[in-house]
């Protein structure tokens, strides 16, 4: 699956983004597991069934990243295993009422979820809340949506809209190499040639890419160029020599990355 996502805020501060294929919903599992306190989504993923799971690859602030996304029974799921799922008050219990009642109802019905932030005497509080993850947002997509929502929130309170650049900044953008690179790692399968045991990071070794990248269609040429935009890059974390997580057996030198989706 291919295609851009939608983020929104639950309770006007948890991001949570989503993504509709053949009309039905999936959600970004890194998202949904943050929201419910999930600390390793990689390990709540491997425990769902396959039919509720999937891989997609989605354009961010640093170029196309693979993302392990869940549908709608797959979300139930994850939420129903959580703490206080089913106790009024708690914050599971919100999220799934949230869910079950206003975002999938919204999506089956106009095929999205239409955010309606509030405008009433805790407008301010919602404005704030919204400011604050803007300051520590650094997706310049998400950063617009968010800030949209800020300036409709602020105008029906009669209140001056600040610029977005004045709420933190976007992310450094990555060079048209660097993008070259991590949509050749998606095309050679992403998780598949991921040798790092931190589910944190991305370990690749450039000679097996190379053979995995669609048959060469998305060959990386590791020339001085390549290597410099590599290193340039927000997500880079050394290079060095490391025991595989796919085969144990096999020690060899790779890229580090950060991969937190």
């Amino acid at each position: 699956m291919s295609a851009r996502l939608t983020p929104f805020l639950f309770e006007e501060e948890h991001l949570v983004r989503s993504v509709t294929d053949a009309g039905d919903p999936w959600f970004v599992i890194a998202d949904v597991c943050r929201v419910l306190g999930i600390s390793n989504h990689r390990d709540a993923a491997s425990r769902l069934d396959d039919d509720e799971k999937g891989v997609g690859v989605f354009e961010t602030a640093g170029g196309p990243q693979e993302m392990v996304i869940i549908n709608e029974i797959g979300l139930y799921t994850l939420i129903l295993r959580s703490h206080g799922a089913i106790t009024p008050g708690t914050f599971a219990h919100r999220f799934r009422k949230w869910v079950a009642g206003e975002v999938l109802p919204s999506i089956r019905k106009t095929g999205a979820y239409a955010q309606k932030p509030r405008v009433d005497a805790p407008g301010q509080a919602h404005a704030i809340r919204l400011m604050k993850e803007l300051k520590r947002q650094t997706d310049p997509v998400i950063r617009q949506t968010i800030h949209a929502m800020l300036a409709d929130t602020l105008m029906k309170l009669n209140l001056p809209v600040p610029a977005l650049d004045d709420l933190g900044r976007a992310g450094p953008q990555p060079s048209n190499l660097s993008i070259r690179f991590f949509a050749a790692v998606a095309a050679a399968g992403g998780l598949k040639i991921n040798h790092a045991r931190d589910p944190r990071l991305l370990a690749v070794n450039m000679g097996e890419l190379n053979r995995h990248a669609s048959a060469g269609a998305f060959a990386v040429e590791m020339d001085l160029p390549m290597r410099r935009a590599l290193k340039a890059d927000p997500r880079y974390r050394g290079a060095r020599t490391i025991r595989s997580a796919i085969d144990p057996r096999r020690t060899l030198k790779c890229w580090l990355f950060a991969h937190d989706e």
